[in-house]
């Protein structure tokens, strides 16, 4: 699965310009799964689901058109991740998702509006695909005034081509929020766990960056003698 965010502050048009880019992705026979960040509780009906929710419990509700699980607390982006299945993943917000490329949609284009949505961009603009919306803040970043349906496939060919691949879920030791706990790992999965943490948010990183870390990580500390197989192991730094 391909992932990206589109980022923007309230009413810069997010959820329509994630709605024309699904709509071109799909047109190309790719499936689309969206996820959506907020700063606020996720909107419910005053439903029978609404009032059976307390802290802590799970509901689900399931019909002959739709299914819908509620988690009475936040999962993390990787748990999420393991739940959906598509070709593309469309993030809406997620600003904390540090390595998650993304298309921002800008009102001014200065730069605190560019660091506000996409922090350390100074530093790794590569991230950024592409901005809609007021003059770019960077003269060598894809453009577009306004989303259009023409711009949106264009878009849909940068994510294609850009996005973040994520690891097919079991890859990561991925956590099944139903069960509160981890899946039941394999040999493969047990060797591939690994989490990496910013400021106390999960951070995503390109498979062959992860790949190189993990490796380098586990060959030096397979060289203490303490640390045997199957040890969970937490380091912790500051950059």
């Amino acid at each position: 699965m391909i992932a990206v965010a589109v980022t923007g502050f309230k009413k810069s048009g997010k959820t329509s310009l994630m709605g024309l880019v699904a709509e071109a992705l799909e047109g190309r026979g790719k499936t689309v799964a969206i996820l959506k960040y907020s700063y606020h509780a996720v909107e419910r009906n005053n439903t029978d689901t609404f009032w059976l929710m307390r802290p802590g419990r799970t509901v689900a509700g399931a019909s002959p058109e739709e299914t819908a699980v509620f988690w009475s607390r936040p999962l993390s982006f990787r748990e999420l991740v393991s739940m959906l299945r598509a070709d593309v993943l469309l993030v809406e917000g997620g600003t904390n998702l540090r390595k998650l490329p993304r298309i921002l949609c800008l009102r001014d284009g200065t730069e605190e509006e560019m660091e506000a949505l996409a922090p350390g961009f100074k530093h790794n603009a590569g991230y950024i695909l592409a901005s809609v919306g007021s003059a770019p803040a960077r003269a060598d970043m894809p453009h577009f005034a306004e989303a259009t349906p023409e711009a949106s496939d264009v878009l849909a060919s940068l994510i294609l081509e850009k996005g973040l691949k994520l690891p097919e879920p079991g890859q990561q030791g991925l956590s099944n929020p139903a069960g509160g706990g981890s899946l039941p790992p394999n040999k493969q999965e047990t060797a591939g766990f690994f989490l990496l943490q910013a400021d106390g948010e999960e951070m995503v990183l390109p498979a062959p960056l992860e790949h190189v870390l993990q490796s380098t990580v586990r060959t030096l500390l397979g060289t203490v003698r303490e640390l045997g197989p199957g040890k969970e192991v937490l380091i912790r730094l500051k950059l």
